[in-house]
């Protein structure tokens, strides 16, 4: 069951107008070894300006190059995570603050607060990857926050997880610390819209896709500044943008696992902030969804995204709004749990109220089963008319949990029970869990004693080399 806001036509329109731009206009390289590597590919690059111009032939070559499926190693291989195909799959999400579920406010987050949010994270079925949790930690340099969460993540999470941020310096310590534990990482290289690749973006995508891991090229386009405010502008420029990101991994490193990823919407013309909860995402995210599976490329959306401040009735609409638009288009990895103002704060009680969202996705996406037990016309001849009853015949035991969604969260008892047991919202049972998750004891690292060590030498020499005093 997939959505298709594009017609046939106008997804092979998009494919025509990114090959005429990528030939014609160009994109952007602040990297001298990448534009080394373009124009020995076959490009025209002015070297003075940083200009790349692509042979359409060439970007359809590395299009085709990409695999339309692949398993991501994770610290334990039973936790591998196959990516591509109908499966839609789930990831937190990550931010610079945290809403403090003891307090109710809002804080700059620590190297704990990032641990507690791996290990529950690590703990929730229906979320499959773990993102970095944060952007800045208040009891960490700046300059190390991303090393930091990695090695926590490898230590202490279970799951087919693997990540990587394209920050300066983060690419050759991850992928350090990757190689310690056998994982595999999905690596988030993005365009600076319009048409750009920092040296940061660029560097990652050489050093991620020399290693193997796989390499996310994405899209951020504010609509109306940094790209057309139309729809139909934007999905075209932001495929451009991504095509020559993964014509440059597919260069260095034929074969190598891609992902086509978004992190689009429109701007406010009122406010002139990211109206990141807008309806217009989600039709974005389906169109994206549907342009992936045009090319047979993994998709992720950074989105569903939310404007509002709190997990209140905003959120839950905007980012329901998204999550089922997205997930109907056909992305294999939609990375939102627990995010709330725009990418700004990380929530438990909203990570635990996203993992119950995804169940109901997830479930939506299966459809309905229409074997010969499930459609059961034997059973009904049998049960025939009242006062028959189905729920004493064995089909309705074996069947049920297959069939429905049992969420833990969300409130399905009496008027008067409800009231009876507090009348608490859906935000105040998530926060009641949330306090009996934290509260249970920090594990030890999950790692064999070698591996550990060996992740203290490295981040020691991430500290010596980009610490305040390196």
């Amino acid at each position: 069951m997939m959505l298709n806001p594009l017609s046939q036509p106008q997804l092979e329109e998009i494919h025509g107008f990114t090959l005429e731009i990528l030939q014609k206009t160009g994109v952007k390289f602040e990297h001298e070894e990448a534009l080394r590597i373009l124009g020995d590919a076959g490009c025209d690059v002015d070297a003075e300006k940083q200009l790349v111009r692509f042979p359409p032939a060439l970007v359809e070559e590395c299009i085709r190059r990409v695999p339309s499926s692949f398993s991501l190693r994770g610290v334990e291989r039973p936790h591998d995570l196959q990516l591509g195909g109908a499966r839609v799959t789930f990831s937190s999400g990550t931010a610079v603050d945290i809403l403090d579920t003891r307090t109710g406010e809002r804080r700059a987050p620590t190297l704990r607060d990032a641990l507690d949010f791996i290990r529950v994270i690590d703990g929730l079925d229906r979320i499959h990857h773990i993102f970095v949790p944060f952007g800045v930690l208040a009891d960490k340099p700046k300059e190390v926050a991303f090393e930091w969460q990695t090695a926590l993540t490898f230590r202490h999470a279970k799951k087919s997880v693997g990540h990587g941020v394209a920050f300066p310096g983060c690419a050759k310590w991850q992928i350090e610390m990757a190689d310690v534990v056998g994982a595999q990482m999905i690596a988030g290289a993005g365009a600076v819209p319009p048409l750009s690749y920092s040296f940061a973006m660029a560097d990652a995508i050489l050093r991620f896709s020399r290693t193997k891991h796989c390499v996310s090229v994405s899209q951020a386009i504010a609509c109306g500044a940094t790209g057309p405010v139309t729809l139909a502008g934007t999905l075209i420029q932001g495929n451009a943008e991504i095509m020559a990101g993964i014509t440059l991994s597919q260069i260095v490193s034929p074969g190598n696992p891609n992902m086509y990823c978004s992190y689009t919407a429109p701007l406010d013309m009122r406010t002139g902030g990211m109206a990141v909860g807008a309806v217009e995402s989600a039709i974005l995210g389906a169109a994206v969804g549907q342009i992936t599976r045009f090319y047979r490329i993994p998709g992720r959306t950074l989105f569903p995204q939310v404007n509002a401040m709190l997990p209140d009735q905003q959120s839950g609409i905007e980012r329901a709004i998204q999550l089922i638009m997205t997930a109907l288009g056909g992305i294999s990895i939609i990375c939102f749990a627990g995010q709330i103002d725009d990418e700004k704060t990380m929530c438990f009680e909203q990570l635990l109220i996203d993992h119950e969202l995804a169940g109901m996705v997830a479930r939506v996406m299966e459809g309905i089963d229409f074997s010969g037990a499930a459609r059961a016309v034997d059973l009904i001849h049998e049960v025939g008319p009242v006062p028959g009853n189905f729920l004493v015949k064995s089909h309705t035991r074996d069947n049920w949990k297959k069939e429905h969604v049992l969420p833990a969260l969300f409130n399905r008892a009496t008027f008067e029970q409800w009231y009876a047991e507090g009348a608490k919202d859906i935000v105040a049972v998530a926060r009641e869990r949330a306090e009996q998750l934290l509260a249970e004891p920090v594990p030890e690292s999950r790692l064999p004693k070698d591996m550990d060590d060996e992740l203290t030498r490295i981040l020691a020499a991430v500290e010596r080399e980009k610490g305040p005093a390196g």
